[in-house]
């Protein structure tokens, strides 16, 4: 199991300010799992008036705000992490960052212990050799990594699920693609009996028996419409932002996820969370795309994507 927890205090913050749409209450019961899945930049970036010190405290806020009980996170440094951890120190740490250990990005899942228990879990890189540390492949401009893990809720052995976070290339189309066919077999073989160890290559198209439930959430960097998303969808996952508001068209500019500091919603959504049940559970009972604004400032360069699912 690649997992890691720290803990620290913090200073509790208030309340995120900004709109989202079709925006999530923070109350959740027994029955149901709240994911997020957030691009926080890097920390390091130079984006001047967006630089991490003066947005620390916005994003951390907007994510306590919404209390996700699996969070993925990407381009997260490791002081990031720690910053994140600092105020929830609850959230048990899943996964390798990009360069291995705790170097470079993380693009992986953060849990909520008090609420899940995590039987398994592993780590690999999106490339032709994805137990290679660093490896890649096809036309991808980065090395890039996913992670997963079975979880289930504490003391209900019956409700049991996998939660993979990734974030694909920002360049290759062709990586893209490979790679969420790539995450498509992992989570076949890892969810077909339970009991998969998701070793291998395990590049192809094919649909599991599907016995747990899975979820895969990330930057995608790739459209509604795009070859990444087609593959998913052939392999029975929805959109959960999709299943609740099919009528919100891209045209309207009411959908982007991504808009550089700008804070616009046009564009398109190029991050979300998808869904496979088994048997219609669980079934998505909220989605949102939130939108965290102070004094007309973004938390991040990308909004947050938010969903609830109930068994």
């Amino acid at each position: 199991m690649l997992c890691w927890v720290l803990a620290a205090c913090d200073t509790p913050k208030g309340p995120a300010e900004g709109a989202a749409v079709n925006a999530i209450p923070t109350t959740a019961d027994s029955s149901t799992l709240r994911l997020m899945t957030f691009n926080i930049r890097y920390g390091t970036a130079e984006d001047g008036e967006h630089h991490w010190m003066r947005r620390r405290d916005h994003v951390l806020d907007a994510i306590a705000e919404h209390a996700p009980d699996v969070l993925a996170v990407q381009e997260a440094l490791n002081f990031q992490v720690d910053a994140i951890l600092g105020r929830m120190p609850w959230m048990q740490v899943v996964g390798e960052h990009r360069d291995g250990a705790r170097d470079g990005e993380f693009s992986g899942l953060l849990v909520d212990s008090r609420r899940l228990d995590i039987n398994r879990s592993d780590h690999f890189w999106l490339s032709e050799t994805p137990q290679v540390p660093r490896s890649r492949s096809w036309d991808t401009a980065l090395h890039r990594t996913a992670s997963w893990a079975e979880l289930q809720f504490r003391g209900s052995p019956d409700r049991r699920f996998v939660v993979l976070g990734t974030h694909l290339d920002h360049r290759g189309a062709v990586a893209r693609e490979h790679s969420a066919r790539l995450i498509v077999a992992r989570l076949d073989a890892v969810t077909a009996d339970g009991i998969g160890t998701g070793i291998g290559t395990g590049i192809g198209d094919g649909i599991g028996d599907g016995a747990i439930p899975c979820v895969v959430m990330g930057d995608f960097n790739a459209g509604e419409s795009s070859a990444p998303m087609a593959v998913f969808r052939g392999a029975g996952f929805v959109d959960t932002f999709r299943v609740l508001h099919a009528d919100v068209a891209v045209a309207a500019g009411s959908t982007g996820t991504f808009h550089a500091f700008r804070g616009t919603t046009d564009g398109e959504k190029i991050d979300g969370i998808w869904l496979r049940p088994v048997e219609g559970r669980p079934r998505v009972v909220e989605s949102a795309i939130l939108r965290p604004r102070r004094d007309g400032r973004p938390a991040s360069d990308h909004d947050p994507v938010v969903a609830v699912v109930e068994w």
